[in-house]
This record gives C-alpha cells, structure tokens and sequence, in this order.
C-alpha cells in the first residue's frame, strides 16, 4: 500500500484546526503513539504484524507528485539498463537508515529493529551499503546527521 499526501499526528492536527492548511499538511493522518503508517496495515492486538506493506509519499502538492513519480521512471530505467556498467549503478545499494527520537529506549528499540533490517539489506540478495544515523534531541547531532545525510544524497541512494 501507498499512502500518497503527508501525514500529521492526531493530536497535533486537532491542535491546528484552524489552520487553513491542514489540508494539504494532513492529508492522510498518521496513527498511533508514536506516529506509524505501520499501524494502519496491521490488526489490533499486541503484535505488530502488518497484513501488507505499506509506504508513504509525503508530499502536499500534485506537482510534487509529478516530480516523485518522474524520478522514480528515471530511476528505474537506469536499473533496467543492461548498457549500463554496474559500477555505473553503485549508488542503486545506499540505504540510509536516520533514526530520531526524543526517549532514550524508544530510540534504543527502533535502532535494533533498523540493525534486523539492516541485515536483511546487506544479504548477498541485494548488496545494500547502510549508512545509519541516529539522532537525539541534541543539536549537535542533528546538524551532523544533516550534514551527513547530505553527502549520501551526493554519492547517490538507491
């Protein structure tokens, strides 16, 4: 499942109903404490266990939407390209994996899942190349974590 339209939390959206915006802020509510579209795929009970996959595009515009559906075409087109040396293609394995969150066990929580995840990535199936940055309040290490996610958008992400 694709969500296309950002999300905003519950309790924040009813914060800002006046806002003439919201709208186009909220289009499709996240669910949840904390957010997750996770949760709108997966039944009520105990175990996350979501029936299907689910994404969002966090966009708030159809030309946003032009432009994410455009670099997708592109993209996939230079996967599908036999011509293409894969040297060429390297920067199809980058996955950066950001993690942020205020609570110290949260974080500590979602930063395990991430490494599971991480594993998966890395098996010979796809090859990945993570680059993992977690980030607390800090504002140190958020202007780090920037400023290194910056130079893996320049090397190229997959």
């Amino acid at each position: 499942m694709l969500l296309v339209g950002k999300g905003v939390l519950y309790t924040a959206e009813r914060g800002q109903e006046n806002n003439p915006d919201l709208n186009k802020l909220s289009f499709i509510p996240s669910f949840g404490s904390p957010a997750s579209d996770l949760l709108l795929a997966t039944e009520s009970g105990a175990l996350i266990n979501p029936k299907v996959s689910i994404g969002r595009v966090s966009v708030i515009s159809p030309e946003e939407i032009a432009d994410y559906l455009e670099k997708v075409k592109q993209a996939e087109l230079v996967v599908r390209d036999n011509t293409i040396p894969a040297v060429s293609k390297a920067w199809t394995k980058n996955v950066v994996h950001i993690i942020g969150v205020g609570e110290e066990g949260l974080g500590q929580a979602i930063t395990s899942s991430m490494n599971r995840f991480a594993l998966v990535l890395q098996d010979t199936f796809y090859g990945a190349r993570i680059h993992t940055s977690v980030n607390s309040v800090l504002l140190l290490l958020r202007s780090l974590v920037h400023s290194r996610f910056i130079s893996y958008l320049k090397m190229g992400l997959g």
